[in-house]
């Protein structure tokens, strides 16, 4: 059963939930733009965001389309995104499980951490690449947990815990370790798939973004037999500590092409 909005953990109404998801693109528009440079984004184009947040990648795709293109910012709960709509930026509410995008109606699609949350994600994909005009390009990210689960670095008891949490959520940590195939069964040609992983010590944005990321989810974490308290107040004095080091988690990049039939 694919997952019903009223069942997404990280609703914007949640306290803090803005803030964090502005520190999540200052962490990964700088990719994500890169990514969409890459699939040839430029004046004319019509682009798609589905999840687009706080609108921030939409906003700058509208910049990199004008004067004659357009970008359309979407999102379940879009109101985050709504105070930057006007001039070539339309903001619109969009359940990309439920609601209908017609096919070969954008030159661009992209997405960033949304397909995780989604059970049944993966037929999501076929979907997002329908939506792309002949020339055009799909580009995907999401995060892959391979190597920050192998990282020897004190977090180990928190690792386990978040990803027993997360997947008895429907949630998949590990969708970008695949995410480059899943791009490629859909007959997009030309797939290059790419992961970006960093390292970040207590104290930087890194580590507020994962700490208030717990703080948003506090109650459900604690509600669940994962997580309690002590735990949490553990993991964020680690992530405090500015002589300690860890690595991020990867996120993932799939960018592939439509064919144009020629």
């Amino acid at each position: 059963m694919l997952r019903r909005v009223a069942d997404y953990v990280l609703d914007h109404a949640l306290a803090g939930e803005q803030g964090r998801l502005e520190l999540m693109g200052r962490l990964l528009d700088p990719f994500h733009r890169r990514m969409l440079q890459r699939a040839g984004i430029r004046p004319g184009w019509r682009c798609l965001e589905v999840g687009c947040g706080t609108g921030s990648v939409s906003a700058w795709m509208a910049e990199r389309v004008w004067p004659t293109g357009e970008a359309v910012a979407t999102d379940l709960e879009p109101g985050f995104a709504e105070p930057r709509a006007g001039g070539n930026l339309e903001v619109q509410r969009l359940d990309i499980v439920n609601d209908e995008i017609p096919p070969e109606s954008y030159d661009l699609v992209t997405g960033r951490a949304v397909l995780h949350h989604i059970p049944g994600r993966d037929a999501l994909v076929p979907k997002l690449a329908s939506a792309v005009r002949p020339g055009g390009a799909l580009v995907l990210i999401e995060p892959d947990w391979v190597a920050r689960d192998l990282a020897d670095d004190g977090d180990e008891e928190f690792r386990r815990a978040w990803l027993a949490w997360a997947e008895a959520s429907g949630i998949d940590y590990f969708i970008g370790s695949r995410l480059g195939r899943l791009v490629a069964d859909t007959g997009l040609e030309d797939v290059e798939s790419v992961g970006e992983v960093g390292m970040f010590n207590g104290g930087s944005p890194w580590a507020h973004y994962w700490i208030a990321t717990l703080e948003v989810l506090r109650a459900q974490l604690t509600a669940s037999v994962h997580f309690d308290d002590d735990l949490i107040e553990r993991t964020f004095a680690r992530w405090r500590d500015t002589s300690r080091w860890t690595m991020t988690n990867a996120y993932t990049a799939a960018v592939g092409w439509q064919p144009t039939g020629d």
